[in-house]
């Protein structure tokens, strides 16, 4: 047993073939519209699920796909591809008649990155101060401070009750990594240029819940929800 477990390991092999559960499991995975994880993140969570089975590395699995050796492609991984395509600036997706509000939970010991995303008619300054005060009214034990950008949208969010709210200095989107990093995952699922007014509610729903159970390296390969959950026990 331990002779053929070594020999899985020593020599140069072929893992298309040897590890057949391991790319079936993460095809079925990474190819669902609503996945939950990415390459690195499944392997972490394969290894911590199966730990006796032979599990390629992270590089070798890109190198798998880049020479065409595998089921999923480049074109299954929006990031990757997104890298080719950058230009879009904000101002073209606030054109949409309908929009999102995306707010990341964030705190000083724990900053556990869970989401919660909130589909609105449109970028007016009343109706994201009704979408947050909604929110914040609905959570409230979830909600101490929020920090927003310097949008014309947010003019009336200081009125906002239950809950403290800062703003970012202007032109500082450090201040806000974690949300500008997870409005880069929400564009896998609404990417920038598409209209938004065919996206129905439970959509966006399906969307946030695939972010908040997919395994993240900051987190320890845990989930956002697991973290929160955690927290919030």
């Amino acid at each position: 047993m331990h002779y053929h477990k070594r020999r899985q390991t020593c020599h140069s092999k072929d893992y298309c073939l040897k590890a057949q559960d391991f790319f079936n499991q993460q095809t079925m995975i990474i190819k669902n519209p609503f996945r939950d994880d990415g390459i690195d993140g499944f392997i972490a969570n394969y290894k911590r699920m199966y730990p006796s089975c032979l599990c390629p590395s992270t590089p070798t699995v890109y190198r798998l796909i880049d020479q065409d050796q595998l089921a999923i492609k480049n074109y299954d991984l929006p990031r990757k591809v997104r890298l080719r395509h950058l230009g879009h600036h904000r101002k073209r997706t606030r054109q949409h008649k309908k929009c999102l509000s995306n707010s990341i939970e964030q705190r000083p010991k724990v900053a556990g990155r869970f989401e919660i995303v909130i589909k609105i008619p449109d970028y007016k300054a009343d109706t994201c101060f009704k979408a947050v005060q909604k929110a914040v009214n609905e959570h409230s034990s979830w909600f101490k401070t929020i920090t927003f950008d310097n949008g014309s949208e947010f003019a009336r969010i200081d009125e906002v009750k239950g809950v403290n709210a800062y703003f970012a200095h202007p032109y500082t989107p450090s201040e806000r990594g974690s949300n500008e990093n997870a409005n880069g995952l929400l564009q896998e699922f609404f990417p920038k240029g598409k209209t938004m007014s065919k996206v129905t509610d439970k959509y966006v729903k399906r969307a946030q819940n695939a972010l908040n159970n997919k395994h993240r390296r900051i987190l320890g390969y845990q989930t956002a929800r697991e973290v929160f959950m955690a927290e919030t026990a």
